[in-house]
């Protein structure tokens, strides 16, 4: 692995260390609740981090393989959010621990992927399809500034979930949760 990549892990494994413990934490009725102006409650943003990498997975593969200029999701606009949505409506339904252990798995797989990367790699462009520049193109830009802001992304849903902790849980949430635990 080349001292690059291990500082970005290191950097990213703190941040899942914290989003960890912050999970670790917090009580079960807490997972359905929400920040005030957030369409996605604790599970969801949850749900996000366990699937948000798997497109990266292929890209990562080129990227081992040599190849110099790849694409996230795909050459198509909205193919990336598209496959974004549907790795997500993956996650529905599953218990607390089942969702943790995804998280966990698809984490290692992305390390896994990053640590057997050549040096060369971290020059690759990647161009992201769903993201525009000023002029409306495609934003591109070189691994390693992707994996810079990737290292950084769990800290974002990290603040997200501590903003819907602390908001009162609406009742009516509350209520659905007691009538599904009880069966």
């Amino acid at each position: 692995m080349t001292p690059e990549i291990a500082v970005i892990l290191q950097r990213a494994s703190a941040r899942r260390t914290m989003l960890a413990g912050l999970l670790d934490a917090l009580p079960l009725e807490y997972w359905e609740r929400r920040a005030p102006g957030d369409a996605w409650s604790v599970r969801d943003h949850v749900a996000h981090l366990a699937v948000v990498d798997r497109p990266f997975l292929p890209l990562l593969a080129e990227a081992a393989g040599g190849a110099f200029d790849c694409w996230l999701g795909g050459r198509e606009r909205g193919a990336l959010i598209r496959t974004r949505e549907a790795n997500m409506d993956s996650m529905a339904g599953l218990e607390i621990g089942a969702l943790r252990a995804a998280l966990g798995r698809a984490r290692a797989d992305v390390e896994g992927a990053l640590s057997a990367l050549p040096a060369a790699a971290c020059d690759m462009l990647v161009h992201i399809p769903d993201a525009t520049g000023p002029w409306g193109e495609p934003v591109a830009l070189p691994l390693r500034n992707y994996l810079v802001s990737w290292a950084e992304h769990d800290g974002v849903h990290e603040a997200a979930i501590r903003r819907a902790i602390v908001t009162p849980p609406d009742l009516v949430t509350v209520m659905f949760v007691r009538a599904a635990r009880s069966g």
